[in-house]
């Protein structure tokens, strides 16, 4: 009997009639129908002398699937303090360095940790969108305690350039990807007297596509990545004066550039960008971005709804489908070709009257590495 009379024939049961079967799936479509978003344990660390460096390069664990990002907790116990408080840029510079490299050894992420752990989350688009992309405004934030220098922050290297794309095969134990993390000594993060202080504990966790091995499925373009980096311009930021600061060549295609000026102290200082004139962006000599100070924070603000951090400008090319970021849900229509040879510069007429100078100007720079033709579109269509 076909399937379309049973809900005009009352003498057929309701238990004869087909039912779902949560198990099956169609033979064919796109890979995000197949996986399933799961997560794992990576490891678990305690660091029980925080106040001196040390370097965390415990293995990742296998998973059946494709890695999405790496989650990172990071914990520090009540100690004995006093009048302990975050310093500029605290808690994220508890790493001086990150580094995440491919199982081939290309690295995907290097730089600091305010930069990668603070930074790439707020204005990357791979991870929460909108007022959640500020790490310290997620509900798991806890500042730090006065008296006892305890507190926790939440933080991810993503993978993912849109949905699906850009993620990491972790299924073959003795063939995955590397996470490495050096910390830095605690009162290079908090201010006051650290008389005790408690042990770190730092936690790794894996979020990933989960795929059924009896129908396994690829994700587009696998072997995409999107790396980032932390890279310093080759002129010096000079207080109330015109200068054209060049950026080392990148190439791939470019979906979000950081501007970062710090001074002389290596403090982020606002000062040469809120008393600047006009600010650009230059791309091979010509003007790509041409505005104010207010307008470049107001731009800011449109796209991702936060806060502007202090010494920071930020570009991004992925906002393709509406005047916001929108995280995962991009075509990729408007990322930025670059290659070896492209040229960008940034130029402030005139910087800000900023003190410590001269200031130095470091780029967080974000490029997709395609394997072949870049997925434009929503690819998980």
């Amino acid at each position: 009997m076909p399937t379309a009379l049973y809900a005009g024939n009352p003498s057929v049961g309701a238990s004869a009639r087909p039912q779902p079967q949560t198990a099956d799936y169609a033979s064919a479509g796109p890979f995000i129908r197949h996986a399933r978003p799961a997560a794992r344990p990576g490891y678990s660390t305690v660091i029980a002398a925080p106040a001196a460096a040390s370097q965390i390069t415990l293995p990742l664990a296998a998973a059946p699937g494709y890695l999405r990002r790496l989650d990172l907790t990071i914990a520090l116990a009540a100690g004995t303090t006093t009048t302990a408080a975050f310093t500029a840029d605290g808690p994220y510079n508890i790493f001086s360095f990150m580094s995440v490299k491919d199982p081939w050894g290309t690295p995907i992420f290097a730089g600091p940790g305010y930069e990668l752990a603070f930074l790439v989350p707020k204005y990357s688009g791979q991870l929460w969108l909108m007022g959640a992309a500020d790490v310290s405004s997620l509900p798991s934030f806890s500042t730090v305690v006065a008296g006892t220098g305890a507190f926790t922050f939440r933080s991810a290297l993503p993978l993912e350039a849109t949905k699906g794309y850009g993620v990491m095969s972790i299924g073959n134990a003795s063939v995955l990807p590397t996470l490495a993390l050096n910390t830095n000594p605690l009162a290079t993060v908090l201010s006051g007297t650290l008389t005790t202080p408690g042990a770190l504990t730092v936690v790794v966790d894996e979020p990933y596509y989960d795929v059924d091995p009896a129908g396994p499925v690829e994700p587009p373009g696998l072997g995409s990545t999107v790396q980032w980096a932390v890279i310093q311009g080759n002129q010096s930021v000079p207080a109330s004066a015109t200068n054209r600061i060049q950026l080392p060549r990148t190439g791939g295609y470019l979906t979000t550039l950081l501007v970062e000026v710090r001074d002389s102290t290596f403090a982020r200082n606002d000062v040469y960008l809120t008393g600047a004139g006009r600010i650009r962006l230059y791309i091979d000599g010509v003007p790509y971005l041409d505005e104010t100070f207010l307008e470049a924070q107001d731009r800011m603000f449109g796209q991702f709804l936060t806060a502007r951090p202090n010494g920071v400008i930020a570009y991004t090319f992925k906002d393709s489908m509406s005047q916001l970021s929108l995280g995962l849900l991009d075509t990729l229509e408007t990322v930025l070709l670059t290659n070896p040879g492209t040229l960008l510069e940034i130029e402030a007429n005139p910087w800000g009257a900023g003190t410590n100078s001269p200031a130095t100007l470091y780029a967080v720079a974000g490029q997709l590495v395609p394997t072949g033709p870049i997925e434009q579109g929503l690819v998980e269509q």
